[in-house]
């Protein structure tokens, strides 16, 4: 009646997103792709990761790398683009595309950590919408979900609608007896999705401190982002807002360049370009395209299908092309794909 395809519920949105990280301890984000079965994960080096110290072009697993590409990295703060002669170093977030089961290989290798799942414990802050969200999924993946409420009122309402499956604690998620008798030593996860930022940092704090392995929470005000990155004690941390808008640049329509995601942990984005007929790049094997503007292809959409981005591969008209990046540089990027902007390689 009113001419509306969809409805984003931003909160909805950012549980799914939060989800999409709990079964691993490494991973920071994910960028997923359905349609391609593809997508785009950060996660953290630790020292004891046979990476570290490792150029990009000493790669040891030359089979794994056609798979996959590292398409950025984080290093204390910064957005860098990886090279040949890029050593990688601890804690550096590193960002790495292509089908989801080679993402995941290389991630477990990485790390030396394998993935969680059915029967771990998970413990919720908060029984706020996200938080019920959070419950109904984990509980339905087969997560031992506990749920840390100080609304008396919140905590009955919640056991009445999700059932006897989940433990819910009425008390303070910044007591840290309260933590201790959810079982927050080793549990893989610690979730804090209260409507307060400093609360969402205390609870977390706290939590690391009392012997979670992960820490995720939200951010509330946007501004905070910034802060809530600089803080070692917690891992993981989405803003609604951002996936709100993640969500509605899925359903935009296509143009020849354009932003298909905005990345939480830095300024950039996630962009893709399309090869035109007559576009400098066109017909060139990726790895004669060194003249382009400070980039690297995280993979390419040709007919529907995830082809690796590899140096081999030459672009064909109508191929879509994937980039972490910031504006400035696209900008640049842009003549090479599209003809009646000009440039030449």
């Amino acid at each position: 009646l009113f001419g509306i395809n969809r409805i984003i519920v931003p909160s909805l949105e950012c549980a799914d997103k939060i989800i999409n990280v709990v079964g691993h301890r490494a991973v920071l984000e994910k960028i997923i792709f359905r349609e391609l079965g593809v997508e785009i994960t950060s996660f953290r080096l630790e020292k004891t990761s046979p990476l570290i110290g490792v150029r990009l072009r000493d790669f040891p697993d030359t089979s794994l790398l056609s798979k996959i590409r590292f398409s950025g990295i984080i290093r204390r703060g910064k957005f860098m683009i990886p090279r040949g002669e890029t050593p990688f170093a601890t804690d550096d977030e590193v960002f790495v595309s292509g089908l989801s089961e080679s993402v995941i290989e290389l991630i477990e290798w990485a790390s030396g950590e394998k993935s969680t799942g059915s029967g771990e414990r998970v413990i919720i802050g908060g029984a706020t919408a996200i938080g019920k969200r959070l419950a109904v999924e984990l509980l339905s993946s087969g997560y031992d979900v506990r749920i840390v409420e100080e609304s008396q009122d919140k905590c009955e309402k919640i056991l009445e609608s999700l059932g006897k499956n989940l433990m819910v604690l009425n008390g303070d998620t910044t007591d840290h007896e309260i933590l201790d008798e959810a079982g927050i030593n080793g549990a893989p996860a610690y979730i804090s999705v209260m409507e307060d930022d400093e609360n969402n940092v205390m609870g977390c704090m706290l939590a690391k401190k009392r012997g979670a392995k992960k820490t995720i929470t939200i951010v509330n005000k946007s501004d905070y982002s910034a802060l809530f990155s600089s803080l070692e004690m917690i891992d993981c941390f989405f803003s609604p807002s951002v996936v709100g808008v993640n969500s509605a640049l899925k359903f935009l329509e296509e143009e020849k360049s354009r932003v298909i995601a905005l990345v939480h942990r830095a300024n950039a984005f996630v962009f893709e370009l399309k090869v035109e007929k007559k576009s400098p790049v066109c017909g060139m094997r990726i790895a004669d395209c060194g003249n382009l503007p400070e980039m690297i292809f995280a993979f390419v959409c040709r007919n529907g299908v995830m082809v690796p981005a590899v140096g081999e591969l030459c672009l064909e008209e109508g191929d879509k092309v994937a980039t972490i990046s910031d504006f400035d540089t696209v900008k640049k990027l842009e003549p090479y794909f599209y003809f009646e902007r000009g440039a030449t390689l």
